[in-house]
């Protein structure tokens, strides 16, 4: 399902956005809060309307889902109310896990720009749940997206079954490496990257000194959301020992454009 927080059903580069709605059981929704909308253009994205309303002071946001498992929750930002850093923090949990510590909106990107981060959650009891608790001022977002692990497959309302979630295929609009979860971690950790198009993909693990530790992938994949874990281990199968270490992505499309995407992990033993 798509939600646009705080403003009514849209339309925009092929993605249709429901209206945002209160949360009965059952269904999806915001538990609390109030709306706020600006007409400012929005940098870093073509979708404006998208993230010019907004719901803050909310407590959650529930999504019921077909099956318990494993979704790839999307959340939207832009800052469009203050203009310095340090007036809104927030953190963000979804199934009660810390995945966003004293975010402050604007000192990431500004006002008026678009921001996102996605994530890998387990779901165990029917309902995704996601949390946001003040630190300072009112927590806030602009629009969430809940898709399940399954390639290319999202959760979306349908005519008949209003209420629940169910499978529709997508394609993902541009490349991205999710921030990988849990991250810290201990046994192991999932890493989301999605692809727009077919093409070459490599996704390595390095240490802070640029020494190869793991490569995950290296070949041809089809356009959707590819998913990878990684155990500590390096190429040997040996564990190697806690600290801090570099994942990055690289991946040519059959457009011939060339992309890049790097994460910090931590790994604690």
């Amino acid at each position: 399902v798509r939600v646009n927080a705080g403003g009514p059903q849209y339309t925009g580069n092929g993605k249709t956005w429901q209206a945002d709605k209160e949360y009965t059981a059952g269904s999806w929704g915001y538990v609390g809060g109030r709306t706020f909308a600006t007409s400012k253009s929005i940098a870093n994205t073509t979708d404006d309307k998208l993230f010019q309303s907004e719901r803050y002071r909310m407590a959650s946001y529930r999504f019921t889902v077909p099956t318990d498992g494993q979704y790839r929750v999307k959340l939207y930002f832009a800052e469009i109310f203050y203009a310095i850093p340090d007036k809104r923090v927030f953190d963000v949990k979804i199934e009660g896990k810390l995945v966003l510590n004293d975010l402050d909106i604007f000192d990431e990107v500004g006002n008026y720009e678009a921001m996102e981060r996605t994530f890998l959650v387990q779901v165990t009891d029917g309902v995704l749940d996601i949390q946001f608790i003040k630190i300072k001022d009112s927590p806030k977002i602009s629009a969430i997206e809940v898709a399940s692990q399954s390639v290319g497959v999202a959760a979306a309302n349908t005519n008949n079954k209003e209420k629940g979630l169910v499978a529709e295929r997508i394609i993902p609009e541009k490349f991205m490496l999710a921030s990988p979860y849990p991250n810290p971690f201990n046994m192991e950790t999932k890493i989301a990257i999605d692809l727009h198009e077919p093409g070459d993909l490599c996704v390595k693990i390095y240490n802070i000194n640029g020494q190869l530790i793991k490569n995950l992938n290296a070949g041809n994949v089809q356009e959707g959301t590819h998913y990878f874990i990684w155990n500590g281990r390096d190429e040997y199968g040996t564990i190697i020992s806690s600290g801090l270490y570099i994942l990055r992505a690289t991946f040519t499309g059959i457009s011939g454009k060339h992309e890049v995407g790097t994460r910090r992990l931590v790994l604690m033993k």
